[in-house]
């Protein structure tokens, strides 16, 4: 996925004697939007110390000192409202839900996508996010690429979507596919099952 993005990234820049490919490229990027967004809060801390006293009677502040919470991203789009959709915020900062990245059939015909990268820091640790998202709607059939990459949740989802598409009149459409995805477990703590047969203190010996 990120070798299909960069290649297309290349293709814009690159001064190609093919006249035909050239135009399919601007064709693509054509009505996208690049945004990038940036971010930083102070996280919440409490006002009580904590301390902890050794076997020699010596005092420690063993208070954890928070980190600043930041947020850094950008991303590139192109997705269509439909007609009773209003458009988000004045400006993209990725954070947009729009029917269209949710729905089987676009606004518009053609290539619709979503590239979104993000690094940031919660509650002290560091993660990043990838959200990718690219369909194509043709006047017969539907394919669309989805993945989100989310390091704070520990998400990894991945899906591939194709189907025939039986337009009826303009508001109405039939389609019928297959779908593949596949994710990561989630919501599945590993530590319960270890807990459920053993003692949480032989746990603290083995680890020292």
């Amino acid at each position: 996925m990120k070798k299909l993005i960069l290649l297309l990234m290349l293709l814009v820049s690159y001064n190609t004697a093919d006249a035909q490919i050239t135009k399919k490229v601007k064709k693509f990027f054509k009505y996208s939007t690049i945004y990038g967004v940036a971010g930083e809060a102070q996280p919440q801390t409490s006002t009580q110390k904590t301390y902890f006293v050794d076997q020699g009677g010596e005092l420690f502040d063993i208070t954890p000192d928070a980190e600043t919470n930041y947020s850094y991203g950008f991303g590139i789009r192109k997705v269509a409202r439909f007609d009773y959709e209003n458009k988000p915020n004045q400006f993209y900062d990725g954070t947009e839900i729009q029917t269209g990245l949710s729905s089987n059939i676009g606004a518009v015909k053609g290539w619709e996508y979503k590239f979104q990268w993000e690094w940031a820091r919660q509650f002290g640790n560091e993660y990043t996010r990838e959200d990718i998202f690219l369909r194509y709607l043709g006047d017969n059939f539907i394919f669309k690429l989805e993945q989100m990459q989310d390091g704070l949740a520990e998400l990894d989802y991945r899906a591939a979507d194709f189907r025939w598409r039986k337009p009826i009149g303009k508001k109405l459409n039939l389609s019928i596919g297959a779908a593949f995805r596949t994710h990561r477990p989630y919501g599945y703590l590993p530590i319960a099952d270890y807990l459920a047969d053993n003692a949480w203190l032989q746990l603290a010996y083995d680890i020292g």
